[in-house]
């Protein structure tokens, strides 16, 4: 068994039939998983001493972008940034999935977007 924590969403077909890892989420996972999800560029690694990366005591909750950058900083990694006009449509779909934001199955980019940036917004 090893930990890791999923960067983006992560799908694997094994014998005992299909699992998926959202976004954000982290926990021990069996060692051909791990190897899989590293290969898909799936984790979040520290490549120099190849060490997942944990930004969270609670291995459940979602990280914030805030906590997720400052620990991969501190780490002395480069922190990918792509706009969500730049995202595809999968890639938008696993991002409101990290954040908790809820999206429809038949909603379409822009929508997906929207949610995003109305997620965004301070109440009020």
């Amino acid at each position: 068994m090893a930990f890791r924590r999923f960067r983006k969403r992560f799908e694997f077909q094994g014998q005992q039939g299909k699992v998926t890892y959202p976004a954000g989420g982290a926990g021990e996972v069996s060692g051909e998983i791990a190897a899989a999800a590293d290969a898909a560029q799936a984790t979040l690694l520290d490549t120099r001493s190849g060490t997942t990366v944990v930004a969270s005591s609670d291995a459940h909750a979602p990280l914030s972008d805030a906590d997720l950058i400052a620990e991969v900083q501190r780490r002395g990694l480069s922190v990918p940034t792509k706009s969500f006009d730049d995202m595809t449509r999968d890639e938008l779909v696993s991002e409101a999935e990290r954040r908790g934001v809820q999206v429809k199955s038949s909603d379409n980019k822009p929508e997906i977007i929207a949610a995003l940036k109305a997620a965004q917004q301070p109440a009020g």
